[in-house]
């Protein structure tokens, strides 16, 4: 039982911006991804060289992550939970803690007492979120899964991920939303944000050289400016960098019209539906992960049927 989920310091508890110690856990996602990752038996690969340099990329504010749509998703979730009001969350998919903390974020700012389970393929990101929790005093299951074969004994109340589509392919997705449908209790939330990129073709997406290079020569440029416990010889960082941009691929998602039928098509309803572009440092940047010069989908998707509230820019 969850007495008081949120009874962590006040230094934590911010009302304008979600506490995530970027700085502190990217030397110790770099530690546990080399011990934790497992190796793909097909390409004798580890996913380390992803999960090892998240971080950096968010040290150096060279990554989109959850918290360039804050202000979406804690309205969002708050809007499936209510002052005292126990909720089930499925955080579908992690490269590290910080959908987990937003779901704490928006819980808190609405007074709502969260049970959370946090599903990846890859131990990594699941040590992440356990070390996240307890640090702030909190409960959080997490299991290892492919989410196309999780199940749970008990529904959930939301699910969240952010820029998760992309690591399916066109085929693969009715699957995944048809599992998550399978996974909500009725008239239950999905709240999700997904890049669309309508100009690229079918199939995986990759870093272009152009745009390989710009990322390593932002990471060298960056690396000077980092704390003095994260510092590191800049070419170290440099090929991590070429690590990463060699490696990422992700299946593009074409536009808010592919969206909005996965979910229809899987028994949900889509009750809002838009764009936003992000406008920041960095603009120059492009690629998966870090693309600026993009929109990105804001989906908020219940099970059950009804009429959308609020279905924009199709």
């Amino acid at each position: 039982m969850l007495s008081n989920p949120l009874s962590f310091g006040p230094e934590h508890l911010q009302t304008t911006r979600v506490w995530e110690p970027v700085a502190e856990s990217a030397p110790l996602a770099r530690w546990i991804a080399e011990r934790l990752c497992q190796v793909d038996p097909r390409t004798g690969e580890s996913c380390a060289w992803y999960h090892g340099f998240r971080l950096y990329l968010r040290a150096l504010r060279l990554a989109i992550t959850p918290e360039h749509h804050a202000d979406f998703l804690r309205e969002a979730i708050a809007a499936a939970a209510g002052p005292g009001q126990r909720v089930r969350v499925l955080v579908s998919g992690a490269i590290d803690y910080s959908m987990f903390a937003h779901v704490l974020w928006a819980c808190q700012a609405c007074g709502a007492l969260p049970e959370v389970t946090v599903v990846d393929v890859c131990d990594t990101p699941l040590f992440l979120n356990l070390w996240y929790a307890r640090r702030l005093g909190v409960p959080v299951g997490t299991v290892r899964s492919d989410i196309l074969t999780y199940e749970s004994s008990s529904p959930f109340d939301l699910i969240c991920t952010n820029s998760f589509f992309g690591q399916f392919s066109e085929a693969q997705r009715p699957h995944l939303v048809a599992r998550w449908h399978a996974l909500l209790a009725p008239w239950a939330r999905v709240v999700t944000v997904t890049p669309v990129r309508p100009a690229c073709g079918v199939g995986p997406v990759g870093f272009t050289s152009d745009e390989s290079l710009a990322l390593r020569r932002a990471v060298l440029s960056g690396a000077h400016t980092l704390p003095d416990h994260l510092q590191s010889d800049p070419e170290d960082l440099a090929r991590l960098a070429d690590a990463f941009t060699a490696r990422m691929r992700v299946h593009p998602v074409h536009s808010l019209a592919e969206i909005h039928t996965l979910f229809e098509n899987a028994g949900c309803t889509v009750e809002h539906l838009s764009c936003s572009r992000i406008k920041e440092d960095s603009p120059g940047l492009s690629g998966p992960t870090v693309s600026r010069n993009i929109d990105y989908a804001l989906v908020i998707a219940r099970r059950g049927p009804s009429r959308p509230e609020s279905v924009e820019g199709r």
